[in-house]
């Protein structure tokens, strides 16, 4: 086995899906409205996360999450939970969620910039579907 899917491995089990719906309305277009009026419209959003603390808080982007009516995610076993929005930094696009955590989660293991060399591979990982 490569470096990388040891890597991967160990990290997948703190990687979660999200998803949410959200009203997003969108300017008017006198061609599309008789009365020139915006246009409200349902968007459906995906994105990742990972779990940085055993108690169910997950890092994620804030436009993830941004006006999103229920956070939806799945963890890597498969099990959906609801989160809720803890904390944001809409400038940085980060955001803390919140999941009901029943037993400790797996935290993702982090590393510093510090510590890389130049040429030295790196591993983003995320999941923004299950299939």
């Amino acid at each position: 086995m490569t470096p990388i899917v040891l890597a991967v491995r160990k990290a997948r089990v703190s990687v979660v899906s999200i998803k949410g719906q959200k009203t997003v309305t969108e300017p008017a277009d006198p061609n599309r409205t008789a009365d020139g009026t915006e246009t409200p419209r349902q968007v459906n959003g995906m994105g990742t996360g990972t779990v940085i603390d055993e108690r169910g808080y997950i890092l994620t982007n804030y436009h993830v999450v941004s006006d999103v009516r229920k956070i939806e995610v799945t963890l890597d076993d498969g099990r959906g939970l609801v989160a809720d929005l803890v904390a944001y930094d809409a400038a940085a696009d980060l955001a803390i969620i919140k999941i009901p955590a029943s037993k400790p989660l797996a935290v993702i293991r982090l590393g510093t910039s510090s510590d890389l060399m130049v040429g030295e591979s790196v591993i983003a990982l995320g999941n923004a579907v299950f299939l």
